[in-house]
């Protein structure tokens, strides 16, 4: 079984918050819940995942993370939020607004991972 107390590389972690502020870029930092997909969550399990500490959910990293740490390799994960969870608004969830967010954000996150990268 693999240790996932320091799955994500505390030294990668302020690299990428100190390229992130040289950036003018707004990094949060937070809880990132892995979820099974390929759906996304129920209201029910939102307000679930909240009172367990997430901040944001997903269906990808974490699988990553697990298998890159298990590898004893160096981990940082970006995560670039692209919806509100489900029941959060009085919306229906869609495909296309992920699409439009990432899209929107791809340019500022691409110059972030090469920043990072440049630095390594």
């Amino acid at each position: 079984f693999c240790d996932m107390t320091f799955a994500y590389t505390p030294a990668l972690r302020e690299l990428a918050l100190d390229e992130a502020e040289k950036q003018g870029v707004q990094l949060r930092r937070g809880v990132y819940l892995g979820y099974m997909g390929p759906s996304y969550e129920t209201p029910a399990e939102i307000r679930a995942f909240r009172t367990l500490g997430a901040d944001t959910v997903g269906m990808s990293t974490v699988p990553e993370v697990i298998a890159a740490s298990h590898c004893g390799l160096d981990v940082l994960a970006i995560s670039l939020i692209t919806n509100m969870a489900a029941g959060i608004q009085k919306v229906k969830l869609s495909e296309q607004e992920v699409i439009d967010t990432a899209a929107a954000r791809a340019e500022v996150l691409q110059g972030l991972v090469e920043g990072i990268l440049a630095r390594i």
